[in-house]
């Protein structure tokens, strides 16, 4: 059993990377650090696009044909119309989204579950930074950020919870975690965010209450970049997956080559 831990994935732009994994067993589990963004038309009505949703339905054949289980926090690129009306079901320990049975399921935010006898505290929510280019509804939606109600809930499942976690799974990251991912990569363009102020809230009281995780998840970034914090190790993922192994360590795979050369015959920019 292991888990794998991707960064975006935005629908059939990066999803490949996904599927390039070619020893999954049944017992192991995906989850996406936001942005998974297969969801992205609504059913019907007004906002209804037809060739997103045909995207949707062989992504979900696709994604049907895999031997283990698919999770997903959201990002700020999904459709939060369609995540709310997910039936809601008990499963590893929490309430989370149904999207297909048995399958692929939404994980909900400031909600600790165990996966794989794992402790996994999940976040999703970010600003997206071209909002002002975007359609409402269509492709920009108003739930993208995390309210104050999801930071309420994250706090009280923090303060209920007894024991340690073992993984945070956020989108964006706490605004403590900016200096040294700066030193690695550009981050101006994205500073001007309220959400990693947030989240600095939920990492200072996991650190009060001596529950901070050994790893911390994100995506959001675009970059696949490591660094320590404390006694944390932050990983931001994009093109790189993190896989569980023996003794709490993890293995990287690196899918950069694989993910360019798709994007490429299919006319993407990357």
């Amino acid at each position: 059993m292991a888990i794998y831990f991707f960064g975006d994935t935005h629908a059939g732009i990066d999803i490949d990377k996904i599927f390039f994994v070619k020893d999954y067993t049944k017992e192991d589990f995906i989850i996406v650090c936001g942005d998974f963004g297969v969801l992205w038309s609504d059913l019907d009505g007004k906002y209804k696009q037809i060739d997103a949703l045909k995207m949707e339905e062989n992504l979900k054949e696709r994604i049907e044909k895999l031997p283990c289980t698919l999770l997903f926090i959201d990002g700020n690129h999904d459709n939060f119309n369609r995540l709310k009306a997910l039936k809601q079901v008990k499963k590893f320990g929490g309430v989370l989204g149904e999207y297909l049975e048995n399958k692929c399921y939404h994980l909900k935010r400031g909600q600790i579950y165990n996966i794989d006898n794992k402790f996994v505290f999940t976040m999703g929510g970010a600003l997206s930074i071209d909002k002002y280019r975007r359609e409402p509804n269509l492709s920009w939606w108003e739930d993208e950020e995390i309210s104050e109600k999801d930071l309420e809930t994250a706090l009280e499942n923090i303060s209920n919870f007894k024991g340690k976690l073992d993984f945070c799974v956020t989108h964006t990251c706490p605004q403590s975690f900016f200096k040294k991912l700066g030193e690695q990569m550009d981050i101006s363009h994205k500073i001007e965010d309220k959400n990693p102020y947030k989240l600095e809230i939920i990492y200072q009281t996991l650190f009060k209450q001596n529950k901070i995780p050994k790893y911390f998840m994100f995506g959001h970034w675009h970059r696949d970049i490591s660094f320590n914090i404390g006694t944390t190790t932050a990983n931001c993922l994009y093109y790189h997956t993190l896989k569980t192994i023996e003794n709490d360590a993890l293995e990287r795979r690196n899918y950069k080559d694989e993910i360019k050369w798709v994007k490429r015959h299919k006319g993407i920019l990357c």
